[in-house]
């Protein structure tokens, strides 16, 4: 298993309340922990709360595809791609949480819900469990389920 966390936190502790993105939390799906949030709209916010996806150049898997660029709603950078020389871990070797655990850890670290609820977003393992990423919080990200996809197929063909 990987030691150590698979990046930092550029903005220093990305739990203060200020907002990473520069937004206010009344127009990011990420409220920041203390900012004052209407339930009621978050429930009815954007149906398509999608970061933006772009790519980044330099990262690609084994089939040239680019990496995807979206952002880190918990640091306001873009998630890290993975380092050189990954490998497989055997099926037995790779340990999992269930999203619930994560959402448990979000709230208590005093977090708001994201617009539109948690059901319109997945965890994502920065890097996967299957090449040894961890279940650290830090290792982990909420994106909506096209966000997740993109990560999906990339790395497929990693």
């Amino acid at each position: 298993m990987q030691t150590g966390q698979p990046y930092v936190f550029t903005r220093g502790d990305p739990l203060n309340a200020t907002d990473p993105l520069g937004l206010d939390g009344t127009d990011s799906p990420w409220p920041l922990p203390g900012a004052e949030t209407d339930d009621a709209a978050l429930a009815g916010g954007d149906e398509s709360v999608d970061g933006d996806i772009s790519t980044v150049p330099e990262v690609r898997n084994s089939a040239g595809e680019l990496y995807p660029n979206v952002t880190n709603p918990v640091t306001g950078t873009p998630i890290p791609p993975p380092p050189e020389g990954l490998k497989a871990l055997n099926v037995e070797d790779r340990e999992s949480r269930d999203r619930s655990a994560y959402i448990k850890e979000w709230k208590a670290r005093g977090y708001a819900t994201p617009r539109g609820g948690w059901d319109k977003y997945q965890v994502h393992h920065i890097i996967p469990i299957k090449y040894g990423g961890t279940n650290d919080f830090e290792n982990e990200v909420p994106l909506t389920r096209s966000e997740h996809l993109k990560f999906t197929k990339w790395w497929e063909k990693y």
